[in-house]
């Protein structure tokens, strides 16, 4: 049987801008944000996440666990506390999106395209002299953050010893991992790159799904 990996893509203007539903690590971790448009993209996150869980597993109390596997903090992968459900959050200029796997872990990454340049990517895209599949370097940047980000080590995985494939495969010294870039839709947004990462090594099926209904908002 296939694998799935649905994401949901939503604008900010879609999402609550309230505190309501947020634990209070979520809360104090929204409260260090020193600009406030990166705290309303964080809980624009949290808001879309929790929604996300609760039409996957139905279960309107379930925990979201987002601890550190390196220093504690509530700052890592968020992990369903007693659900078999792999999510990963990611926000960029007015964009936030969520992946969701029963089968594997997963990472998303989201980023403008006038956001990240050929200087921003050189130190993270050496790897023994070889070059990478091509793509422009917001593409390279979020295929790269998505394998971080699926992991559940972030940053204090060196990028560097990280290649995303020409074939869809990840070279690096994880488990067998794939990746495809995928579209912002239309009528969510334009000027953004995305990359997913799930960790199998077999193909999956990615799916779109409508974050409006998550909301109860009609498609205009």
């Amino acid at each position: 049987m296939t694998a799935l990996v649905d994401l949901w893509f939503a604008t900010l203007d879609m999402l609550p801008d309230d505190r309501r539903g947020a634990s209070d690590d979520e809360l104090g971790r929204a409260a260090r944000f020193r600009h406030d448009a990166d705290r309303r993209r964080f809980l624009a996150g949290v808001h879309l996440l929790r929604a996300v869980v609760y039409d996957r597993v139905g279960d309107p109390s379930a925990t979201i666990d987002r601890t550190c596997p390196t220093c504690s903090r509530q700052h890592g992968r968020p992990q369903v506390v007693g659900h078999a459900l792999h999510v990963s959050v990611a926000h960029a200029g007015d964009v936030v999106v969520i992946a969701a796997c029963a089968e594997a872990a997963v990472g998303v990454d989201v980023e403008r395209l006038d956001a990240v340049g050929r200087d921003e990517i050189a130190s993270i895209t050496e790897f023994d002299g070889l070059v990478e599949a091509a793509g422009t370097p917001a593409q390279v940047w979020t295929r790269r953050e998505a394998v971080l980000k699926a992991s559940g080590l972030g940053f204090a995985l060196d990028p560097r010893t990280v290649r995303c494939e020409a074939d869809g495969s990840v070279t690096w010294s994880g488990p067998d991992a794939r990746w495809v870039d995928v579209a912002v839709p239309e009528d969510v947004s334009s000027g953004y790159a995305a990359a997913v990462v799930w960790l199998r090594s077999e193909p999956v099926e990615v799916r779109y799904r409508d974050a409006r209904c998550l909301f109860g908002l009609a498609r205009s």
